[in-house]
């Protein structure tokens, strides 16, 4: 029981550290819980947006805080949407389907931290985008260690490295955009 409790709480922390927006329906689409079968490591480039050539105009906080709702939209409709299945699989110690949901929740992750780096902000929100994706990349390596896993030992070991991620950028992030709170929407 102590166990399911820790792993309702991890649930909890990574939904609500996705950063709450306000929305409409938050079903996952076809994609968000089919998983790929194989998830590169969290270091693998992407692609990534080359800068514009006609000269930059800085957007407002307001436009920025759209943008970011915008960016951070999907990340949580997949976490939402890969709640309840997350808990249903550990209940029924099926460790391959939270393998899957792990692959799912990376290539949410990292859509999302890719999107925040590609985008333009203003100059002062940029260091407050950067934490953001710095304080995300201890929860994709979580993710990827999980999806990777090639045995039931190896899945559980990584499991068990789980902890509760740091919400705190996200947060700070949404204060200086002029958002709600994270949950409060």
């Amino acid at each position: 029981m102590k166990t399911r409790i820790a792993v309702v709480a991890v649930i909890t922390a990574v939904l609500v550290s996705a950063c709450s927006t306000s929305g409409g329906d938050t079903q996952p689409s076809a994609s968000a819980t089919a998983a790929p079968s194989a998830v590169a490591a969290v270091a693998t480039p992407s692609a990534s947006a080359s800068p514009s050539p006609s000269p930059k105009v800085e957007m407002t906080l307001e436009e920025a805080g759209q943008q970011y709702v915008e960016i951070v939209q999907p990340v949580n409709d997949v976490m939402s949407g890969n709640a309840d299945a997350w808990v249903a699989a550990y209940d029924a110690n099926d460790w391959q389907t939270l393998s899957d949901l792990a692959a799912a929740n990376l290539v949410a992750d990292r859509t999302f931290t890719d999107a925040l780096l590609a985008a333009t902000w203003p100059e002062s929100i940029a260091p407050y985008v950067d934490a953001l994706v710095s304080s995300t990349t201890p929860e994709m390596v979580w993710y990827s260690a999980l999806a990777n896993a090639t045995d039931q030992d190896a899945f559980w070991n990584a499991f068990g490295t789980g902890e509760e991620f740091d919400r705190a950028a996200a947060q700070e992030l949404r204060i200086r955009l002029g958002l709600a709170n994270v949950g409060d929407e």
